[in-house]
């Protein structure tokens, strides 16, 4: 039923993103860009109950396991998960990107389109998320870090004739 890609990548994505802040790779290399796909995959849409089950976390734990599962870093989880960026690859869903520029913000939002992998073989995924997009209520400002700025300031690139 392609439960692989409808469901267990972004499930995936976020299993990795909560692996890698208990790591502490945030504390070592605070200004690490690491950008996570699909919008932050269940991040975003899972704040709520990350928040609070992670406010929780070793409050259930027997005392001889405490220190296995002490965070290994020097924030609140949820707010480390606020130092990933992500993409915009929802397959043209406004209210996925939405949900993660709300998550995220505007300065960790990056365009992509998921190209080839859309019945088009990549035109139409990119004409929906630049639609999804064009249709959001930000800023001009905050629109053009999303599709081009952030990219350009992360990954140092140049435009032509700069």
């Amino acid at each position: 039923f392609e439960s692989w890609w409808t469901l267990r990548w972004p499930y995936e994505s976020s299993l990795a993103m909560y692996r890698l802040i208990f790591t502490g790779i945030f504390d070592r290399h605070p200004d690490l860009p690491i950008v996570t796909h699909h919008s932050g995959g269940m991040i975003p849409m899972m704040a709520g109950r990350l928040g609070s089950g992670l406010e929780l976390l070793g409050t259930r734990t027997p005392p001889e396991m405490e220190e296995a599962i002490a965070p290994a870093i020097g924030e609140k989880p949820l707010e480390a998960m606020r130092r990933f960026y992500a993409d915009t690859a929802t397959f043209g869903s406004r209210s996925a990107i939405e949900c993660g520029l709300e998550f995220f913000g505007p300065d960790r939002m990056l365009f992509a389109s998921d190209m080839p992998f859309d019945p088009e073989e990549g035109p139409g995924y990119i004409r929906e998320t630049l639609k999804a997009i064009g249709e959001m209520n930000i800023s001009d400002e905050d629109r053009q870090k999303v599709l081009s700025g952030n990219a350009e300031r992360i990954f140092r690139l140049k435009r032509e004739g700069e």
